[in-house]
């Protein structure tokens, strides 16, 4: 059996920026990592069967497709992959998800080339990335959120999409002044961690920051 460290790492990306795959393709070549391709799906790259046990798969978190993170870090990995999510972005609720699924690291795409090359080869020697700055600040958020019982996350996200309180009442089948009390303990617990939600625009970034929605989830 060749030994992980000492094996070339293969590379592929899934990535529906061809700018981008140009990019890591010629940090490849420059780097003698073998270069498997750039697809725009992780459907379309399983259809290619190039892939082998161990390969380092670069896997941008938001594809056109419409996939999930999750998902699609779960279909690799049943396929041998291990993979590296490739983000321009910290949509939480993604991160969540792949985090959760077992991708091996996480890199922004403002990473210079050379990071990002010895990311791969640690992922290739079968190390996991370790976590920065950015990633713990992920874990913290994740911390937070996990202190919010599954009600209190419901009306955060509710009033972060600037749904009225009687409605948030009405779908939740809820009294009205119990979700107005919900929503201020959730404010309580907040402050206590110097986070601020005091208005709609504090809300609605507070459910992001913390998953419960997506940038796109907007009205």
């Amino acid at each position: 059996m060749v030994d992980e460290m000492s094996r070339c790492a293969r590379v592929c990306i899934v990535d529906d920026d061809p700018i981008v795959s140009c990019g890591v393709q010629f940090m490849c070549q420059k780097n003698e990592l073998e270069w498997l391709g750039g697809s725009s799906s992780v459907k379309e790259l399983l259809s290619l069967d190039v892939l082998m046990s161990g390969d380092v798969v670069l896997l941008d978190m938001q594809l056109q497709d419409g996939s999930e993170a999750h998902e699609n870090v779960v279909a690799l990995h049943a396929a041998g992959a291990r993979t590296i999510v490739f983000t321009s972005g910290i949509d939480l609720r993604l991160v969540r998800g792949a985090v959760a699924a077992g991708t091996w690291g996480i890199l922004n795409k403002n990473e210079s080339l050379a990071t990002v090359c010895e990311a791969i080869k640690q992922v290739a020697g079968g190390e996991v990335l370790a976590s920065g700055v950015w990633a713990e600040a992920v874990l913290a958020d994740w911390e937070i959120c996990d202190q919010l019982s599954d009600k209190h996350q419901s009306i955060l996200r509710e009033y972060s999409l600037g749904v009225p309180a009687k409605h948030v009442a009405k779908k939740l089948q809820t009294p009205k002044n119990t979700v107005n009390a919900y929503m201020q303990q959730v404010r309580d617990m907040l402050a206590e961690k110097h986070i601020k939600v005091e208005n709609r625009v504090d809300v609605y970034l507070a459910a992001i920051r913390f998953g419960l929605i997506s940038p796109s989830n907007a009205r």
